[in-house]
């Protein structure tokens, strides 16, 4: 194995976790947001549950940012070892 197919491997492991990540925080976005539904009308916690909500979705939306670039990289690199064989 030379190092460009090192990296992908290594790249492909990370995808993946990062995928499994997503969906785990999925669940756990509707759980919240099922929460906010039943709890966030309350004047005195209301905010809590809407940030909640907010940060979950912001750490989502940032992984698939990264799973996207992670992904380019990949193919970039199985390119680049095509090339060479």
């Amino acid at each position: 194995m030379n190092e460009i197919e090192i990296q992908r491997e290594i790249l492909s492991q990370v995808i993946k976790k990062t995928i499994v990540r997503i969906k785990e925080l999925q669940k756990r976005l509707e759980v919240e947001k099922q929460v906010r539904k039943e709890l966030g009308g309350y004047k005195d916690c209301g905010s809590f549950y809407e940030d909640a909500v907010t940060k979950t979705e912001a750490i989502i939306s940032e992984l698939v940012s990264q799973k996207i670039s992670l992904e380019k990289w990949r193919k970039k690199l199985k390119y680049s070892l095509s090339e060479n064989n």
